[in-house]
Order: structure tokens, then C-alpha cells, then sequence
């Protein structure tokens, strides 16, 4: 540069992008670290999104770093300072199960707060330094740590634990600042750091709690938009405490425990139920929208500074490699517009990538452009939802398709009420068709019964009769844990208006209108639609792509396989005495090959089938040559045998080494 005269330039010598592909990496994979050498694993995750409670639930789940084979049981059981922090019962089956937990409902995480302020407050009250005290004071004083580290002691712990405390409650000192008295150790621990568990409790003082009814009032009211959570914490009626400063606290579960309490409770629950986790208040809002089949593809393009590539509708005058699939529903600019149906092997964005315009011979080139185009999948249907058409990072074009589809529910789908009853649909009829009680309601869903006594699922059962009830009166039944709801006062409600106390009902057959002669058991259950559909899952396969090495089908749906036929398939179908489906399946359908094998050695020849010669090269026989079918996975075998120098030999009937018996 300095001799050419010409400005450096410190992008050329420089890679730009060398950290943010290293982050992208990481995040990507999970893998904190270099590529090459030793990371940690996990670190990060792709965020779930099938629902929303699914995306909180993740966000609030908890990975114990600990191996899923390990046969102790402490890790994955509960502990008692688990309670109101961690979820009992929000965990999953299997090798994970106790070591994956979720946080309960009202848990918190501390993000910290700077000690400094902590520790000009405690120097400001007389606490006296480890340097200014002797050997002598220190068994009749309090210790003070503040995150773990010994700041000093002091001689009056009561009103310096008093005034923290009111300070905290009026966030005067940071809501998440935690004060232990540990009146065996003789110790007052302060923490600010981060990532300690708490989760808030109505304060209590002298048996009576600090909430008032003009606080419910104002939450409940819409004009006072600005009463909220934080006005709770700053008038001192709510606190957060964590799993350590809950040791020395007495909490009560409920207010009513308050009244005639013989012991001083300095908080109260807010409700027993926020031991439990996310999963417990799984509202119907959370279902109702319908999972979207979301496809996206992504184009990048181009290398070093140039993007030679564009989203254009291929033309078979100018492109070469024309994919196979329908091009007319994509408009000039290569994609395809907003509401248009599209179906298995359409063409959804049109892209070509320019080729040299000569040839080797240095001719001028037929074709200019390679098709570079993106298909649906054969199984893929639906109506484009949205077309987005940007630029990357890097500058380069980059267009994102998704499309929808509407799902009626058919045989196969997969189905679950709230209380883990999944099941399928097993057969699906007209409603005049189904039966129907003296009302005239025909049930949606008809559940087996033997489904009830292996799972047990009794809330289920409820729920149904619960949500009988509310149908009939218009109320919203109350179905939170730990409240008196008991199945004796909803039958009993049920029973006032004019129904059977258990929710049983006379139906009547939908094709003759003759009276079933059982009582069954009906209401309305909510139902959710799991993602398992068999939209997603029906395979079939006549031709399609195989794999290069064996030339045997691909597998998998994705890859529009075959289906594996397997060991075990192969003993039934040769117990069952069915030679000709069993060559027509492992073979004629799977990899079946022609080869030539020399009669005389068993060893395969060189065949010109266009100029008919044959030729063994081992023992230079050019007439006695015969054909063999064989799969092409064993004649695969066969020549890996050969260049480890074992040689396998086929006999064949030309063979006259090879006795024959009549």
C-alpha cells in the first residue's frame, strides 16, 4: 500500500466476522466454547414454542448438572427447603425424572443489587470492625456477614435487624437484600448477590396481616392502574424472602390460621396453591389457539463481496436443472403471493444462481443460470400466510415463507384432557349418528371407561361433574388445590338442579331412538389437541431417492424413505411361509443387482453388455460366464472382502466343480 500509494485498508487483514460467528456457534449448539477444543455443553437452548405455557414452563425450568444415569435417588428427591420454590410435581418421565425441575409459581430468581449501601449502613450503626475488636468481644457479640464475608460485630443485633428489615419493607435497601438472624450461631447474615430463590409472602405482624381490604380494592379497581405488584412491595404488605431467611421465619398457610394462633406468625402464604408450578394454572386461553404449521425458508447467498444470486421465476430457456414440481404459482419475483394454496412438490420461492458464460472449449454457454429453488415437501399442504423479504447481516437478500393449514380432527389425531386421559381418535361419526340424552346434547367425545381405574385420574372426573354445575347456574366453578370444593357439595349442587348426583344421564341410541340400557356418565371436559397428528406421521413410499453407497432406500418421512424391514420382521414373514413377499420386499423392492461371475472360479467378471464380451481376470475365462441376481449391498460386501484379500466365490450351475443332486 505504502509503495502503490494507496490507502490500508484493515478490513482486508481482519476478519470481521471471526466473534460473531464463535457467539453464533455457541448459541446455536449449546457448545460454550471453541469448536475444536473442550466446552461445556447446555449452556443455551432453543426456546419452546409449540404453546405459550410451554414457552413459560421452559423459561422457568431448572437442569440439575448431574448425570441421567446415576443410581443415587437424593438428587432427584424433594427437599424440605424445596417447598414454595420448587415445583413437586412439574417434572419429566424417565432417566431426567427429580433432575429437570420447575420453579413454582410465585418463585423468583435474584438478579442482585450492589452491597456497598449495605455496608455503609452497617458502619454508620456502630458495627466494629474485625480490626478495631479483640478476641475477647467476639463470643458475646452477633457476627455480621454480608455475602459470606465477616464485616465486623455488633452489641445490640435486635434493633439494627429491626430497622433492616423496615428499611427493606419500604425499599429504602433493594426488595431482593436478605436478612438471617441465627440466634444458635450467633450470626447476621446479609445477602445482595444473584441467584438465590424467593418468592413473596403476606407480612404478618403481631398475629394480624399488614394487607387491608383497601388494598384489594385498589388491585381490583381499573382506575387505579398504577397500584400494582411494586406498590405491594413498597407499603410493606408483601415481601420477598428466600429459602434461607425462610428458616427463621413462621409462616402461616392460611389467614384464617391467624385467629387463634398460639404462636407469633411473622408471615402468611399467599395461597397454598403457589407450591405448585406453572402447570397448575393451565387455563383454557393457554390451548385454544390451534398449533400453526410454520415452515420457514431461509435463502442466504453469494460469496466474498458480490451477490450474484436472485429471486426470480426460472425459465427453462435460460435455467438449467429445472427441479421437479409446478412453477406457475410463482409470481416475476420469485415468490409466491400471500393467500395462494399450495400442495406437495409447488415451487414456493423461485431462486437461480448464474453459471459461467463459457464453456470449457471457450464457447458461449446455452444456459446462464442454475435453478436454486425451494420445494414444499410432498407431504407439506396449505395456504402461504406470509411472505417476508429482507436483507441479512451481510446485505445479501433473505425471504422467509410461511404457510398455514386448517386441521379437522380424523382418525388417529391425539387428544387429552388436562389430567394426562390421552387418547386417540378411534372412529369418528355424523351427529345424527351419536347418541343423545333427553336434552337433546350429543357428546362430542365418547371415552372408554376402562381409561378411569389403571390412571386414576379422579380430578378428571370432577371436573366433568364441576363443569356440569357451572353450565347449568353460569358461575365459574373453583377449581384451585387446596380449597374446600369436596364432590359431596358439587353433587349436591347438581342434584338441586334436577340432575343425577353423580352426573349420570339416560341416553338414547342415535340410529333406532330406543333407550340405552346403562346410565352413562356425561359433562362437559375441556380437551386439548396435542401436536401428535396423523397429518404428520402417515408415510407411504412406491419410488424415491436411495443412498449411494448400499443403493438401498433412504429412511425417514423427511427423506421420503422406505420402511425399514428389520430383523425381526424377517423371522415372521419366513415363519409364515412367504418366500415370494419376502424376495419381493428385501429384494426386487430394496437393491436387487445384476452381476457376471466367471463358472470356473466363482470370482465376479468384467461384462460389456453394449459389445456382449465377458472376461474373468483371474483365471482369463471369456466364455463360461454367467448372470446372477444378488443384492447390491452383497456384492458390496463381496468387494470389500476382496480388498482385505479374502476372496468369497459364487457357485453357479455352470460350475462343473459343483454336484448337483436330483
Amino acid at each position: 500500500c505504502v509503495d502503490a500509494g494507496r490507502d490500508f485498508q484493515l478490513s482486508l487483514a481482519i476478519k470481521s466476522k471471526t466473534i460473531s460467528n464463535g457467539l453464533r456457534y455457541s448459541l446455536a449448539t449449546g457448545n460454550w466454547g471453541m469448536q475444536k477444543t473442550a466446552s461445556k455443553a447446555g449452556v443455551s437452548q432453543v426456546l419452546n414454542r409449540l404453546t405459550y405455557a410451554s414457552s413459560l414452563s421452559h423459561l422457568r425450568r431448572l437442569n440439575t448438572p448431574l448425570g441421567r444415569e446415576g443410581k443415587q435417588a437424593k438428587p432427584r428427591q424433594l427437599h424440605n427447603t424445596h417447598w414454595g420454590m420448587i415445583c413437586p410435581a412439574e417434572t419429566p418421565e424417565g432417566q431426567a425424572v427429580g433432575l429437570v425441575k420447575n420453579l413454582a409459581l410465585m418463585a423468583y430468581i435474584s438478579v442482585g443489587s450492589p452491597q456497598a449501601p449495605i455496608l455503609e449502613f452497617l458502619e454508620e450503626w456502630s458495627t466494629e470492625n474485625l480490626e478495631e475488636i479483640t478476641a475477647q468481644i467476639i463470643p458475646t457479640a452477633t457476627k455480621i456477614f454480608v455475602n459470606g464475608n465477616w464485616v465486623g460485630v455488633h452489641r445490640e443485633p435486635n434493633e439494627l435487624v429491626k430497622t433492616l428489615r423496615s428499611l427493606r419493607r419500604c425499599v429504602d435497601i433493594d426488595a431482593e437484600v436478605s436478612v438471617i438472624r441465627d440466634l444458635m450461631q450467633k450470626e447476621l447474615r446479609i445477602y445482595t448477590d444473584a441467584g438465590r430463590v424467593c418468592r413473596p409472602l403476606f407480612i404478618v405482624e403481631n398475629n394480624r396481616l399488614l394487607l387491608q381490604k383497601q388494598h384489594v380494592v385498589k388491585l381490583q379497581n381499573h382506575k387505579h392502574t398504577q397500584f400494582r405488584w411494586q406498590n405491594l412491595l413498597t407499603e410493606g404488605v408483601v415481601e420477598l424472602i428466600d429459602t434461607e431467611e425462610e428458616e427463621v421465619c413462621m409462616i402461616a398457610m392460611e389467614p384464617k390460621d391467624l385467629r387463634n394462633a398460639r404462636s407469633l406468625y411473622t408471615h402468611c402464604e399467599i395461597h397454598p396453591s403457589m407450591i405448585l408450578g406453572l402447570f397448575r394454572s393451565t387455563f383454557y386461553r393457554c390451548y385454544v389457539d390451534q398449533e400453526r404449521n410454520k415452515s420457514p425458508h431461509g435463502i442466504g447467498g453469494g460469496s466474498g463481496f458480490l451477490n450474484s444470486e436472485e429471486f426470480e421465476k426460472p425459465t427453462r430457456a435460460t435455467c438449467l436443472r429445472l427441479k421437479h414440481g409446478s412453477y406457475h404459482k410463482l409470481d416475476a419475483d420469485g415468490l409466491v403471493a400471500p393467500g395462494t394454496r399450495v400442495s406437495g412438490s409447488d415451487i414456493i420461492i423461485g431462486k437461480t444462481c448464474p453459471l459461467p458464460s463459457n464453456d470449457e472449449n471457450g464457447l458461449e454457454a446455452r444456459h446462464q443460470k442454475r435453478d436454486a429453488s425451494t420445494t414444499l415437501r410432498t407431504h407439506e399442504n396449505g395456504i402461504i400466510d406470509s411472505v417476508m423479504l429482507t436483507t441479512n447481516a451481510e446485505g445479501f437478500k433473505f425471504t422467509k415463507v410461511r404457510f398455514r393449514n386448517i386441521r379437522i380432527p380424523q382418525i388417529g389425531d391425539k387428544f387429552a384432557s388436562r389430567h394426562g386421559q390421552k387418547g386417540t381418535i378411534g372412529m369418528t361419526y355424523r351427529q345424527e349418528d351419536m347418541p343423545f340424552t333427553i336434552e337433546g346434547v350429543t357428546p362430542d367425545i365418547v371415552v372408554n371407561p376402562h381409561a378411569i381405574p389403571s390412571r386414576m385420574t379422579i380430578g378428571h372426573l370432577i371436573e366433568c361433574l364441576l363443569g356440569k354445575v357451572s353450565s347449568q347456574t353460569g358461575d365459574e366453578g373453583d377449581a384451585t388445590p387446596f380449597t374446600d370444593v369436596t364432590v359431596q357439595a358439587i353433587s349436591d349442587t347438581l342434584h338441586s338442579l334436577g340432575y343425577q348426583r353423580f352426573g349420570n344421564e339416560v341416553l338414547y341410541n342415535g340410529h333406532t331412538g330406543r333407550r340405552l340400557q346403562a346410565q352413562i356418565f356425561i359433562g362437559p371436559t375441556f380437551y386439548q389437541r396435542l401436536k401428535h397428528m396423523v397429518d404428520d406421521k402417515i408415510h407411504s413410499r412406491s419410488r424415491g431417492p436411495v443412498t449411494m453407497l448400499t443403493r438401498q432406500p433412504l429412511e425417514g418421512r423427511a427423506r421420503e424413505g422406505g420402511l425399514r424391514m428389520g430383523e425381526m420382521e424377517r423371522d415372521c414373514l419366513i415363519s409364515h411361509g412367504s418366500a415370494n413377499f419376502l424376495m419381493d420386499r428385501l429384494f426386487a423392492n430394496s437393491d436387487a443387482y445384476r452381476v457376471h461371475v466367471c463358472d470356473l472360479c466363482g470370482i465376479i467378471a468384467i461384462a460389456n453388455l453394449r459389445k456382449m464380451t465377458f472376461e474373468c481376470r483371474t483365471c482369463r475365462n471369456k466364455t463360461q460366464i454367467s448372470q446372477v441376481h444378488i443384492p447390491y449391498s452383497c456384492k458390496l460386501l463381496f468387494q470389500e472382502l476382496m480388498a482385505m484379500s479374502i476372496a468369497p466365490r459364487l457357485f453357479t450351475m455352470g460350475n462343473p466343480n459343483l454336484l448337483v443332486k436330483a
